[in-house]
């Protein structure tokens, strides 16, 4: 697959739900691997960590965003939801899951996550509504995706200010 752009918003200079920097709990080596786009070598090494059970909060959520980077929706949905199931990092966990199946072409399970995760309390709505649609998109579905799910041309500019 194709790596999906997530993270710091570098035209907004603002940080987003799935960047792994906004998370202080993750160790030091998980994070420059993912961040210099070394995603297999940080999932290993959150791997040990599990192993170890060296848990963090972030911990499967952070792996989960390694696997929707490299564009492997399956596997970014399963982490997500373990991190939903063992209420870790809960709203986060729960866009996460409404991402990875807008990676795997499922629209309406993508929305469900979606609207769940608003109910929950999802820290910042548009910088997620930025994401999902860049991956909707990248994708071929960004035709097909509900009007609510869009950015206005409003908000955008806001975002990027």
């Amino acid at each position: 697959g194709h790596i999906i752009k997530i993270g710091r918003d570098s035209a907004a200079g603002k940080q987003h739900p799935g960047d792994a920097s906004c998370h202080s709990a993750v160790p030091q080596p998980n994070q420059c691997l993912a961040q210099n786009g070394r995603f297999d070598d940080a999932i290993e090494y959150y791997n040990v960590l599990i192993e170890r059970e060296s848990y963090f909060e972030f911990i499967y959520t952070d792996i989960a965003l390694a696997y929707l980077k490299k564009g492997d929706g399956e596997k970014a949905f399963e982490y997500f939801k373990k991190s939903v199931d063992e209420g870790m990092n809960y709203s986060f966990a729960l866009g996460g899951c409404s991402l990875a199946c807008l990676q795997m072409k499922d629209l309406e399970k993508s929305n469900e996550y979606f609207k769940e995760a608003v109910r929950c309390s999802m820290e910042d709505v548009n910088g997620f509504k930025v994401y999902y649609c860049n991956i909707a998109e990248s994708v071929g579905l960004i035709n097909e995706i509900d009007e609510t799910m869009k950015i206005n041309t409003d908000t955008m500019k806001e975002l990027v200010r």
